[in-house]
Parts: structure tokens; sequence; C-alpha cells
């Protein structure tokens, strides 16, 4: 089996990995990835030299996997060999997972696009910790794949979504998208635009929301 591994500071490698051949346990399956998915905040900060003293290595990246059942345990039920499912697994060319651990991928939902649901997870907690309830307003600061798709959740969970980031495309790809009601830069954000949830989705210090705009 590969596995990609950040074995120091800066340095990926494509490495043989132990074989996950041995016996399945009754409540396991166990498949050939067939996509992953890149979580580039986290990854990028695993793979660099921030804290890296703190680290130990080899680090083993990635919390998101499609792949093609192939073996499943004796107890296992609702699952088969052939069917496709989701698992918070890293990046190797194998997954095995507890069947509870996984989720199935509906018919019709290609597995390149059912991997990135993982990201959509981020941000799901925001809906049960905020005080804010639909249709209230919430802004979402950064518009990368995070920030995006929780702009898509909280609109579909039927809130006023205002976003912003300080990158033009992302802003244009969000309102073609349909997912804010308005975009703008960071530094045009003015105490009467306040919302009742801020969810900051950036490592980028610019996106961050100015002190003025805390949520209500």
């Amino acid at each position: 089996m590969k596995r990609i591994v950040f074995a120091a500071a800066e340095r990926a490698e494509l490495v043989e990995a132990e074989d996950s051949s041995g016996p399945l346990a009754p409540d396991e399956i166990e498949g050939r990835t067939l996509f992953t998915a890149v979580s580039a905040g986290t990854e990028l900060y695993s793979y660099g030299t921030h804290d890296a003293e703190k680290r130990k290595y080899p680090v083993r990246p990635g919390y998101a996997a499609t792949f093609l059942v192939e073996k499943v345990g004796g107890e296992v039920t609702g699952v088969r060999p052939g069917d496709i499912v989701f698992t918070s697994g890293g990046h190797a060319s194998r997954q095995r997972a507890k069947v509870s651990r996984t989720a199935p991928v509906p018919a019709g939902l290609p597995p390149e696009k059912a991997v990135i649901t993982r990201l959509m997870g981020v941000s799901w907690s925001t809906l049960v910790t905020t005080r804010a309830r639909p249709p209230a307003r919430v802004a979402v600061a950064g518009l990368g794949p995070v920030g995006h798709l929780a702009a898509q959740i909280f609109k579909a969970a039927g809130y006023e979504v205002l976003a912003t980031d300080p990158d033009g495309r992302r802003r244009e790809w969000a309102a073609a998208k349909r997912g804010s009601r308005r975009c703008c830069r960071p530094c045009r954000w003015k105490t009467r635009h306040g919302a009742g949830s801020w969810t900051w989705s950036s490592n980028v210090p610019a996106t961050r929301p100015p002190c003025s705009m805390r949520a209500r």
C-alpha cells in the first residue's frame, strides 16, 4: 500500500506503508481509494516549518477519502463489495475503517465531489453553537473552500449571508453561486453591516473581521 507522509519539515514522500491485508475486524470494511481531499490549511501547517520542532514525524496527512468497498467484516450490514463510501481517511492507496465511521456516497454523486463534504463539516458545528437563528444575518470571512461551503450551508438553512474576502475572484465565485446576498472586500465592512454570527474560515489575517464587527 502506498501512502503520502511528511517525513520532515517541507519534505513529502510517497512510501510503502504497512499493508492492511490482515483479517478484517467484524465491524470493518476495506477497499481501494478513489479520491482524497487536500485540506490546504491543515496540511500546509503540518508540512511547513512552523512548530516543526514540536511535531512528531512522520506525519500522515489527509482526513477525507472516498473508496470502493472490496471487503466487509462478518457483522457488517448495509454495505457490500462494489459500494462507494466516504470516510475520514488519509492520502493512501487503500482505506480500512469501521463501518460506523463511513457514509455511503449517494447514487449519482461523483466520488470526487463527495469527498469535499468533509470540508463542509468544518463549519457545520456553527449551526448548532450559534445563538443566531434563521432568518438572521450571518457573516463569513474568507471564501476559500471552507468559507464558500459555509456560506452555502447557512443559506440553505435560511440565513441571510454576507461574505468577505480580499480576493476578487473568490467574491465573484460566491456571488455567482448565490451563496451570499452580498460579497465585499474586508475593508468595506462597516458597523451597519453587523451580523448575528461571524464565521472566520481563513488563516489569512487580512480576512479577519475587525473588532467593531463582533457578532451581536
